[in-house]
């Protein structure tokens, strides 16, 4: 088969396990991953497999710079204290007892090559997280705890497996010395990324305002940025994880001040369709080289094999639940010190957050990345980290949904009050500025209009106060007054919004949501206004 060909045929696997998933109550990775062993007995499939280096370059960039944009900022520093807690000690603990761990079960992997497999299985999945958890909604918090948790101790695990690794190959280690190159290598990493979004972001703008760029060029210099962030580091020896991280918490923060609506609306939509299949992609190529991992330890005794799987995704599992709950009392008293009326978490919640820990795509591309050349038990230590990923998901897709049902967990209405609050503050935003323009209009076509968007307007905050109201009325864009005014009042929701956002007081979620909608409305005002020119274009043609 050709190269082309298994390339096409990898992704259609991505959409049809996409579809089934859809429409059936299996995880999405639990489908991707046979799909792709199946796919592994077709002939010439295993051409696509790229080599560790390039897998690793082409995949971590982009997902961990999409979950740094994505994440929500507010949330995520009123949770800063648990998730550094999971993402810094848990992650830790997971290194330090899977290094002794194997070094016991197995004395010919040394201590320093058990340190990197416990690094590269510390990472949490949150793709697979919420693809397990979508249908069963859970509190706000625990969600935002989850995918803040996620984002760190990918960062946090790789650099750790980037220690354990060197450590693996020249068999010297010290801890002080380890521990001021970390601080380097962090730091480092962080400015690079910084520094190279920053320079991406001057260009794009740049571009876009002298109209050298549309849409699509803008959405282009995106999808380079993971890259930049992450070759930039790299080149200067730093951490590339961390400089990803850094870009995409820097994209997201000027995303909403420097973005056009028509280049935020397509940027969305492509970031939406290379992340699924991206994350697909992994998945399918876990599942393409599960024969190829199984080959490479033939050699080995089964029982050793499927014992040890065992007993690592066992301890990795144990040390989690044993973490979470002492943990969660000391990441409460820190947080409380600046935030007195934090709640005590629930213990359902932080069972449920124990329990919530499915490995994917980064333990993958971490395993992979193992040099081929020199590393002490490289198969070995592969098929160790592939049986975690598998184990993991297997056992959080058949369990984790019925205990969360069990424990009674409901997803809170957060979200949603924090949603309502920003429309009715929007809209009477829209209404006071378009309330002022009325006062200062005279011409009978001007003040009906006006009145009719401050109508629509007001049914609006009716809505979403509760109150039962007719439908807002559609109205036809006849004349440029209209348009105009219509972009008076959007333009005065936009600046409510950055109000909003300023302080506090809505999640980068809802912000999203409303830039959305902002979007879409002003896009579509655009493209109406364009009408009457091409109108009069073809007219005077004739």
């Amino acid at each position: 088969m050709s190269l082309p060909l298994a390339i096409l045929v990898l992704l259609f696997a991505v959409l049809a396990c996409g579809a089934v998933s859809r429409r059936s109550a299996m995880p999405l990775p639990l489908l991707l991953i046979p799909a792709g062993t199946l796919l592994a007995l077709v002939p010439g499939m295993h051409a696509v497999a790229p080599d560790p280096e390039t897998f690793f370059l082409v995949f971590v960039p982009p997902l961990l710079f999409a979950d740094a944009w994505l994440i929500p900022k507010r949330e995520f520093l009123n949770l800063r204290y648990p998730i550094l807690g999971l993402a810094l000690g848990l992650v830790l603990c997971t290194v330090l007892a899977t290094g002794y761990l194997v070094h016991w079960l197995i004395p010919s992997v040394p201590l320093a090559a058990g340190f990197a497999l416990g690094a590269v299985i510390s990472p949490t999945d949150a793709v697979a997280v919420s693809s397990i958890t979508e249908r069963l909604r859970l509190p706000a918090r625990l969600t935002h705890l989850l995918n803040g948790e996620s984002l760190i101790n990918d960062a946090s695990g790789l650099v750790a497996f980037r220690f354990s690794v060197a450590a693996a190959l020249t068999g010297s280690f010290s801890a002080g010395a380890a521990a001021a190159n970390f601080v380097l290598v962090a730091v480092g990493g962080v400015l690079a990324g910084l520094a190279a979004t920053w320079v991406l972001g001057r260009l794009r703008r740049g571009l876009s305002h002298r109209g050298w760029a549309d849409e699509s060029i803008s959405t282009g210099l995106t999808l380079l940025a993971p890259y930049a962030s992450y070759l930039a580091a790299e080149s200067l020896h730093l951490s590339g994880v961390l400089g990803a991280v850094a870009g995409g918490w820097y994209a997201a923060m000027q995303e909403a001040r420097d973005t056009k609506p028509s280049e935020r609306l397509v940027m969305l939509n492509v970031w939406q369709l290379l992340l699924f299949f991206f994350n697909g992609l992994v998945f399918v190529l876990l599942g393409l080289r599960l024969p190829e991992v199984l080959e490479g330890v033939a050699g080995q005794p089964w029982p050793m094999l499927a014992g040890g799987a065992l007993a690592i995704t066992a301890v990795a599992m144990l040390i989690r639940l044993v973490w979470v709950f002492p943990a969660s009392r000391a990441m409460l008293w820190l947080t409380r010190r600046h935030a007195p009326q934090t709640p005590v978490p629930p213990w359902r919640q932080v069972l449920v957050a124990g329990w919530a820990a499915p490995r994917g795509a980064i333990t993958l591309a971490a395993a992979l990345s193992l040099p081929a050349g020199g590393f002490p038990e490289r198969e070995l230590l592969v098929f160790y980290a592939s049986a975690v990923i598998v184990l993991t998901l297997v056992v959080n897709a058949l369990t984790l949904p019925a205990l969360i049902r069990r424990l009674g967990l409901r997803a809170d209405d957060v979200q949603l009050r924090e949603m309502r609050s920003a429309h009715v503050a929007l809209a009477q935003a829209a209404i006071r500025r378009l309330r002022a323009a009325l006062d200062l209009q005279h011409a009978e076509h001007e003040m009906r209009y006006t009145q009719r968007l401050i109508e629509d307007y007001e049914r609006r905050i009716g809505r979403h106060c509760g109150r039962s109201a007719e439908e807002a009325m559609r109205i036809a864009p006849e004349f440029e007054t209209e348009i105009s005014l219509r972009r008076l009042g959007i333009a005065a929701e936009r600046r409510e919004l950055r109000r909003l956002r300023r302080e506090a007081l809505i999640s980068d979620e809802v912000i999203r949501d409303l830039l959305h909608d902002l979007d879409l409305r002003e896009v579509g005002l655009d493209s109406v206004a364009r009408q009457p020119s091409a109108a009069s274009a073809r007219a005077a043609e004739a």
